[in-house]
């Protein structure tokens, strides 16, 4: 049997982990966007990763030098953190620490009528070996407080939109996967007689 083409990415970003720390260039294409959340009653900075098949809360960390660089141009700074991407000059290295990392299909996502800047995120995450025994996926939301409406909605619709293509993508394989083994089938049998 063939190898299952679902299982056969093998991206960066799928061998990232909650509360790792990774370093990624400049020239990396995933786009961050900043947001606040609230964790233990105090606002922190996160940013949002959404890539084609994570939804990703990260906080991004300034390596030592770059921690000079904004000591010395007097830049805008919260401890050892920073939004680099405010300054192009920043961005040789970045290191991101990722705080949650969710499977696309399992977030669901809802801007807050009351206040339009905030954005509900709903997510289910998948049962490991310790929840096996409670057969339960744990359930969590979280809110995500921007800085503008359009932001909120940006992020929103980015969301939907990539977990949209994802499901197009994998009816695509799983198609030519079917497809590969018809054709194989139909050679085998034609080879047999």
């Amino acid at each position: 049997m063939k190898v299952n083409p679902l299982l056969t990415k093998n991206d960066a970003v799928d061998l990232w982990e909650e509360g790792q720390t990774v370093q990624v260039s400049e020239k990396d294409p995933l786009e961050k966007i900043l947001c606040n959340i609230r964790t233990n009653q105090k606002m922190e900075i996160r940013h949002v990763i959404a890539d084609q098949d994570y939804f990703m809360l990260v906080e991004i960390k300034l390596q030592p030098n770059m921690k000079q660089f904004v000591e010395k141009e007097g830049l805008e700074e919260k401890g050892e953190w920073v939004g680099v991407e405010r300054d192009s000059r920043l961005a040789k290295n970045i290191l991101l620490k990722i705080h949650r990392k969710v499977h696309l299909r399992n977030v669901e996502s809802l801007v807050d009528r009351s206040e339009p800047r905030n954005l509900i995120v709903g997510f289910v995450t998948e049962k490991d070996a310790a929840k096996v025994e409670q057969d339960k996926d744990i359930s969590e939301e979280i809110l995500l407080y921007f800085d503008n409406a359009n932001k909120c909605t940006y992020v929103k619709n980015m969301l939907d939109m990539k977990k949209q293509s994802q499901r197009k993508r994998v009816v695509q394989t799983v198609k030519n996967y079917l497809e590969d083994c018809v054709v194989g089938n139909v050679l085998a049998a034609k080879h047999e007689l």
